[in-house]
């Protein structure tokens, strides 16, 4: 008896699992809808001998695991041409699908169920039923029968865009989508988005970069972006049978595309990092972070820090960039970290790069100390050598704070200046001739002078028609408020404390002889100050800031010996770098003899010239008087 009981209930629970299968079946049935389409529908009950195209209901879009590659067909095609699923499990575009009896398609208009589409109570039948509460729907006939909505006559409303009008859209998997809302009336649309630049032209759409449909209910766009600006715009049309054509207005933005440009920093000891294919690669390299405080800067004004944990050692990820091309920067926290790839720690890359570490951007660095050669700077000015070249080596691993440029922006102007020279030519060491000034205006020329050389003896003859006449000076700091002209007969040296020439001080000095300049002198905004010598003038070894005009027949060294400034014990590139603000002029030439001697010199210029534009406002009234020479000519 226990057996037979056995058996029956195993025999219950097998007809049990049948039906349960048998109603699994039929269940999965109902979540497909077909109508005459495409032959390409794979889709449990919908075969019918590739006769028809699938279209998608809520449940095939969430079951995925069950229906895996089916149902994800069924939702992409839904999506496709009907436009979307709606929480009524059903899928609405310009028509619901009438479902009735064996799934659709082969069913007429007057055999559709009265319940609705596929058996769920959306409100839609065929036949004597409504859809949406209107009047007979049943569109077509023999084996098309569907249910479509109500088509109201009238001007449909307008989209409202994602991204607006001045916002941005953020890249995934290196493509951009934009995305637009469809308004109450709207049968059918237009989209057209291009480059912003193509914005008022003739015809937009005619460009390569240009795209222009009437597939507004599709309700986004997902495009491989270029790196320019772009404009869009989508208007509804109201399209029903027997009806004028209702067109709305256009809702249009302007946009800018943005993402992350994501990588790594490693160590590269030997040098060995090659660019190829615009990027840096060492196959083995460790990662590492250069220093703490390090980043990554793009364009001056986006910034990532480089991780220094476990996890995330040495990776960056600089977010919102917008497109390129843009300069993309490492800034070693540590000075004894120097770039090997790329140079000076430089790409210009067109952003934004999504990758992951492994294909992002790469920056190799060694820190192996070099001491570079010194080099100079210039802040607003200009400069020009006459008879030779002119040569600054800007080292390469002179990045971040430290400013790669032979002629940076001045403070309050932004202004740069330009660079001329009669011979070699220019040459910037590291850099080309793109480093002139950070401004990216960098002028050059190649060009003499050709105009009067103002040497001692042309100054000294104009100054002596000053009315007040030339005083003698005995080496020391003119007094403040003094104004006029001094000449130092025999003053080979300026000596003791440093010198402030406050700003209703006025005063040229005339040396006949060498000077040596063993002061720090400043001069303030109003005040004017010009010493000019027959012979060379020269520059202390521990003098660090010289203000003024100094004009010198001969040679002016920025050292009294052939070389210093290095940097020993606690002292700092401070106290040793030359600061020289206003017009510097060596008729022998200009020779730079400061040296750090130290790694600074690879971050730091050790001579820094700084435009003084006050200087010629406030500039002695006779040494701007022309100088001319008369003789009798005949009548």
């Amino acid at each position: 008896m226990k057996t037979r009981l056995n058996f029956l209930l195993i025999k219950s629970l097998l007809i049990f699992l049948i039906l349960l299968a048998g109603l699994f079946v039929e269940v999965r049935s109902a979540y497909a809808i077909c109508f005459t389409s495409e032959p390409e529908c794979d889709f449990y009950n919908c075969v019918k001998s590739k006769q028809f195209t699938c279209a998608c209901t809520w449940q095939a879009q969430i079951n995925d695991y069950t229906y895996e590659k089916t149902g994800r067909a069924a939702y992409n095609n839904c999506r496709t041409n009907w436009g979307y699923c709606n929480h009524l499990y059903m899928c609405w575009g310009l028509g619901c699908p009438c479902a009735g009896g064996d799934g659709g398609g082969g069913v007429p208009c007057g055999g559709c169920s009265a319940g609705g589409c596929q058996g769920k109570n959306v409100g839609a039948s065929c036949g004597t039923g409504t859809c949406k509460g209107s009047a007979n729907t049943c569109a077509g006939g023999g084996k098309q029968c569907r249910c479509v909505r109500p088509c109201v006559p009238g001007v449909p409303g307008m989209p409202t865009l994602d991204p607006g009008d001045g916002e941005s859209v953020r890249v995934v998997s290196s493509q951009a989508t934009v995305k637009w809302t469809r308004p109450n009336l709207a049968t059918s649309g237009e989209l057209e988005l291009y480059p912003a630049s193509l914005r008022g032209t003739a015809e937009p759409c005619s460009h390569e970069l240009a795209h222009c449909d009437d597939d507004m209910l599709a309700l986004s766009f997902t495009f491989s972006y270029e790196p320019v600006e772009y404009y869009y715009r989508v208007r509804a049309i109201n399209e029903c049978p027997g009806q004028p054509k209702y067109v709305g207005e256009w809702a249009e933005a302007t946009f800018t595309i943005v993402g992350p440009i994501t990588g790594q920093v490693r160590l590269d000891r030997g040098n060995n990092a090659q660019m190829s294919g615009g990027r840096c690669a060492l196959i083995g390299a460790g990662a590492l972070r250069p220093g703490e405080g390090s980043q990554v800067v793009v364009d001056g004004s986006y910034s990532s820090p480089v991780g220094g944990g476990r996890w995330d050692l040495g990776l960056y990820e600089v977010k919102n960039v917008p497109v390129g091309p843009l300069p993309v920067v490492l800034e070693p926290g540590d000075s004894k970290y120097s770039c090997t790839c790329p140079d000076n720690c430089r790409y210009i890359i067109s952003a934004p790069i999504p990758q992951p570490i492994w294909t992002g951007l790469y920056f190799f660095v060694t820190d192996q100390e070099v001491t570079g050669e010194a080099w100079f700077q210039g802040v607003g000015g200009n400069f020009h050598a006459d008879g030779g070249n002119l040569r600054v080596n800007i080292p390469s691993s002179c990045s971040g704070v430290c400013e790669p440029y032979l002629i940076t922006e001045d403070d309050v102007s932004g202004a740069t200046g330009a660079v001329s020279y009669d011979g070699g030519g220019l040459d910037l060491g590291d850099f080309g001739m793109d480093n002139i000034s950070e401004n990216d205006d960098d002028w050059q020329l190649n060009t003499s002078y050709e105009g009067l050389q103002t040497k001692y003896n042309y100054f000294a003859r104009i100054l002596e028609d000053d009315p007040d006449g030339i005083k003698e000076w005995f080496g020391g700091k003119p007094a403040d408020g003094e104004t006029g002209v001094y000449k130092g007969d025999g003053i080979s040296r300026i000596s003791g404390v440093d010198w402030t020439i406050d700003d209703e001080t006025v005063v040229v000095l005339l040396v006949p002889n060498n000077l040596v300049i063993d002061v720090n002198i400043d001069v303030e905004e109003g005040g004017f100050l010009a010493i000019i010598s027959s012979g060379d003038i020269t520059i202390g070894d521990d003098v660090t800031n010289v203000e003024g005009v100094y004009i010198a027949d001969g040679v002016i060294n920025t050292c009294e010996l052939l070389e210093c400034g290095n940097i020993s014990g606690g002292e700092t590139v401070a106290d040793r770098q030359l600061v020289l603000e206003g017009i510097f002029t060596g008729w022998g030439g200009v020779d730079l003899r400061r040296d750090f001697g130290t790694t600074d010199n690879n971050t730091n210029p050790a001579e820094v010239f700084v435009y003084r534009p006050d200087l010629q406002t406030n500039a002695y009234e006779y040494l701007l008087r022309p100088y001319f020479t008369w003789e009798e000519v005949a009548p």
